[in-house]
């Protein structure tokens, strides 16, 4: 499925540049799981791959905390990046949020939350690149 919808982005756009989110590398108080990061290191391993067979590019890197970082969304001690995140398009954006049935935000929103913010720090960072 990755796959395909990459080959169909590649026929409609001329993509130039690929930054994915770069998987933890660290535990945290209250974060991943030990199988939740290797989970996520292999699937973001599969991805480039992919991504490098397409496009036949080396995907960019940058972590969650960068990206953010790079959208001016702070996340201070104590509070949990999504809901930050969330807040952030809450007051700013419009990407369609979908809600349950008991007005709760879909978790998946978060992970395309997620998703706009390494893209808009890739767009950022190349930008920066520009300018050197």
């Amino acid at each position: 499925m990755i796959a395909i919808t990459l080959k169909d982005l590649k026929k409609d756009f001329k993509i130039e540049h690929i930054y994915i989110e770069q998987a933890l590398m660290f535990f945290r108080r209250g974060g991943s799981t030990a199988n939740t990061m290797s989970i996520l290191q292999r699937f973001n391993g599969i991805v480039s791959w992919i991504c490098y067979n397409i496009y036949a590019m080396e995907p960019n890197y940058v972590t969650p905390i960068g990206a953010r970082s790079k959208c001016g969304i702070k996340v201070k001690r104590g509070e949990k990046a999504k809901e930050i995140v969330m807040k952030h398009f809450l007051e700013n954006e419009d990407f369609g949020i979908v809600y349950t049935k008991k007005g709760n935000i879909q978790k998946y929103c978060y992970d395309i939350a997620d998703a706009i913010i390494v893209a808009r720090a890739g767009y950022i960072l190349q930008e920066g690149l520009k300018k050197t």
